[in-house]
């Protein structure tokens, strides 16, 4: 087993000189983790245990745990101000039919990443944890994490997920299994992507401002500073204060709301979840720098502008979810541009706010992360839902594989409500409809109401799905425009799903310590602070210092699925 240790003994000049070069073979992992089938991070009975210990044969029915009183933790991070986890339906249905009742231990997304930290120290852990694991967590500390790959477990305990992943859709296990053949993890949100819609927010603005000041929706860097100043200068929202209107906000390490989106008006196609995802860009096939380019200088030198003449949220740098969806959620409205994945967020009527993009320097054309028909896993969607290795395993298997074990299972945890989201039809499949809009009798938060993506995905081949109106209509037309003009990769070149081998991950880990803390300082300076030539000269040279490059050629590696 390897240790945590290990990370921490490792030099930069070892992992630097791991991860020079491409090579052919893949390397095998030596992770062994410990097993148990009793949780000694839950309050799971001795009932439970006997329960448990049943012959391979044995049918397991939904209410095998029924009567054992048994109780399992889980942590996770949902989008939504639910007061209590165990009363959305999805979950009273289930534990009225398995007898498994869920400790809920929910962590606001501002504060995951700290929380985990100390959690994952703790020696008392949960059971499982949902949209919390990424795979360097399992590098640092696989004795933590359950194999799941021991045979005939996934078999017997998550039959109807077995199938989907591994029968019907077998590339999703393959793509969950590790080097040396571990599997830690079952996958949540999607798998497949067969429309032009991937996994990012994008800029929205307040059309009703615009038209107040007549005006029209930016198409450069230089439009859109006359319309933030134009927000700034103006009792915008009629309330008599000239001084609450936010003209661009944003959230920091949130993955729909973090800055470095907006890098993608300058051609660097970063995700969004965190300033150091931008730190390489898939271009034509190849992997490619972005920290060291004027496109990057530029970027960071318009947004110090906005910062100095307070056109940028001062807080952006600090606020929480909470405080972000606050201020996108105002009754009165106070942003004028922010970044969402639905202009639902903004909780107004269709049309107050509308999705763009921007040109951010003369030349470069925009670019964006993804690309049309592309695989939909990511870390935090193949990592979704991961049990932990003192769990009571089975317990906690048979309980996510009740949540998928159908379709309407499936749109029950997703937050939809049969005859308004869904019906289904004689063939099993589901007919899913257009969703009533906020403010349109019916309306339903899924993310309160369910999982939302937080869920097991959906199996593509078993749904039938509208055309997008409404807001998600809005999307669709932007990637589509986005698309038609080669603003993102070719189609289905978008970067693959695969998880590097244990000891790629641990060096790449290690360099990331002290790459992400300067970059995350270097980001929030320049744009407070300002960019010269001689700090700009200081950076390119401390890039090679924090190992920049070798956490490049990790990701060469990796597009390559090509490993010394």
């Amino acid at each position: 087993m390897k240790k945590k240790v290990v990370a921490l003994m490792l030099s930069l000049a070892v992992a630097v000189s791991a991860l020079s070069g491409c090579g052919n073979e893949a390397s095998t992992g030596t992770n062994e983790t410990t097993k148990s089938s009793t949780s000694t991070g839950s309050s799971a009975s001795a009932e439970s245990s006997d329960a448990t210990e049943s012959s391979a044969e044995e049918e397991i029915t939904a209410d095998y745990f029924a009567g054992t009183e048994l109780t399992i933790a889980i942590v996770a991070k949902p989008d939504d101000q639910s007061t209590d986890f165990n009363e959305k339906p999805i979950f009273k249905l289930m534990e009225e039919e398995t007898g498994i009742h869920i400790n809920w231990i929910v962590i606001d997304e501002g504060v995951s990443s700290e929380r985990k930290g100390v959690m994952l120290a703790s020696q008392d852990q949960p059971d499982a944890y949902i949209s919390m694991i990424r795979p360097t967590d399992i590098v640092n500390s696989p004795e933590l994490f359950y194999d799941l790959s021991e045979e005939g477990l996934l078999e017997k305990w998550a039959p109807n997920l077995y199938q989907e992943y591994a029968v019907d859709h077998p590339n999703v296990l393959d793509a969950l299994t590790w080097s040396d053949g571990s599997i830690y993890s079952l996958p949540i949100g999607s798998y497949a992507s067969d429309i032009t819609g991937w996994h990012q927010s994008f800029l929205s603005i307040n059309a009703e401002w615009l038209e107040q000041l007549d005006m029209e929706v930016p198409t450069n860097a230089d439009e859109l500073y006359e319309v933030l100043v134009a927000f700034r200068d103006n009792d915008m929202n009629g309330n008599g204060d000239t001084t609450d209107e936010i003209p661009l906000t944003f959230q920091t390490d949130s993955w729909k709301s973090d800055l470095s989106l907006m890098m993608q008006m300058w051609g660097i196609a970063g995700d969004g979840t965190h300033v150091i995802n931008a730190g390489k860009m898939l271009k034509d096939g190849e992997v490619v720098s972005t920290y060291d380019t004027e496109n990057f200088r530029n970027y960071l030198e318009y947004m110090h502008k906005l910062y100095a003449e307070d056109l940028l949220d001062k807080e952006g740098f600090t606020q929480t979810s909470e405080q972000y969806s606050a201020k996108q959620a105002s009754e009165t409205p106070i942003v004028g541009v922010g970044f969402t994945w639905s202009n639902s967020s903004f909780k107004q009527e269709q049309g107050v706010y509308q999705l763009f993009y921007f040109q951010g320097m003369e030349g470069v054309d925009p670019y964006f992360m993804g690309s049309k028909n592309a695989n939909a896993l990511t870390d935090w969607s193949a990592f979704g839902f991961v049990p932990t290795a003192d769990s009571n395993i089975e317990a906690v298997l048979h309980w996510w594989n009740y949540m998928g074990s159908t379709e309407e299972m499936k749109q029950i945890a997703f937050g939809n409500v049969e005859g308004v989201h869904y019906e289904v039809l004689e063939d099993g499949r589901i007919q899913r409809f257009k969703a009533p809009a906020l403010g349109e009798p019916g309306y339903v938060d899924t993310w309160t109401n369910g999982l939302n993506n937080n869920c097991m995905p959906f199996d593509p081949d078993k749904q039938i799905v509208p055309e997008s109106t409404g807001f998600n209509a809005e999307r669709v037309v932007l990637t589509n425009d986005i698309v038609d003009k080669g603003f993102c990769a070719a189609e289905g070149e978008g970067w693959s799903y695969r998880i590097a081998p244990a000891d790629k991950l641990e060096e790449r880990s290690f360099i990331e310590l002290e790459l992400k803390e300067y970059i995350d300082s270097f980001h929030a300076e320049a744009i407070m602070n300002g960019v010269t030539d001689a700090s700009w000269e200081a950076h390119l040279e401390q890039l090679k210092a924090v190992g920049y490059y070798e956490w490049l050629d990790f990701w060469k590696c990796y597009a390559a699925n090509s490993w010394e």
